[in-house]
């Protein structure tokens, strides 16, 4: 049983839904790729989810940045 859209809370940005949105459907992929014992789609659906995961959080960072999320600069200060 993979993610259903509706179980995917949403948030004030449509551009951060619509990718929630993909992630979820790349993990539905890989997990009924995982379901068929299917290895040859497994690797690249997982090195897909990892690259999409990374533009995700680039995406959400840049997206704070510009709303000058008070946080953001607290945390990258804690991680340096």
């Amino acid at each position: 049983m993979g993610l259903k859209n509706i179980e995917l809370p949403q948030v004030a940005n449509a551009l951060m839904n619509a990718i929630h949105e993909e992630e979820m459907e790349i993990i539905n992929e890989l997990y009924d790729a995982c379901l068929r014992e299917d290895g040859e789609k497994v690797e690249p659906l997982l090195e897909f989810l990892l690259a999409h995961a990374e533009d995700h959080f680039l995406t959400e960072e840049e997206l704070m940045r510009e709303a000058e999320f008070f946080c953001l600069s607290h945390a990258q200060g804690r991680a340096r």
